[in-house]
């Protein structure tokens, strides 16, 4: 992949991420915050390692954001800890369970209130990511 395309994916995924919307305006890829926008969009790219979660499998993006992958409860065992490159229409909801307090005080496993919920990767396509190597001298 050259560098203007790896460049545009990029800031496409992280503005994506970011507002968890439409795809990147003039305004944003100077640098400009993003303006309100839907809650979804349509297909993109993003790249990773793929990680196991309580609440299933995972791609852990550079930045350290977390993306969940829909419909996949873990990762295939030789997948786990690898990077992957995975497509599909990111959305943000409040897909998790919230944590909840019984009469006794005890509370139950889930997330806490608020934070506009999680964000998912929907109708993923996934692939692992070519090993690289130095080349030889």
């Amino acid at each position: 992949m050259n560098h203007s395309i790896r460049s545009c994916a990029s800031s496409l995924a992280a503005a994506l991420l970011f507002c968890g919307c439409a795809p990147v305006t003039a305004a944003e890829s100077r640098g400009e915050p993003p303006e309100a926008c839907d809650r979804a969009v349509e297909i993109t790219l993003l790249s990773g390692v793929a990680r196991d979660a309580k609440a299933g499998a995972v791609l852990e993006l550079d930045d350290g954001r977390v993306v969940y992958i829909s419909g996949l409860d873990a990762w295939p065992p030789d997948v786990t800890g690898r990077r992957v490159r995975a497509s599909g229409t990111v959305v943000t909801a409040a897909r998790l369970p919230v944590a909840t307090k019984d009469a006794s005080g005890a509370w139950s496993q889930g997330v806490g209130e608020g934070g506009g919920g999680q964000t998912w990767l929907d109708n993923p396509r996934w692939a692992l990511e070519a090993v690289r190597t130095a080349p030889k001298q």
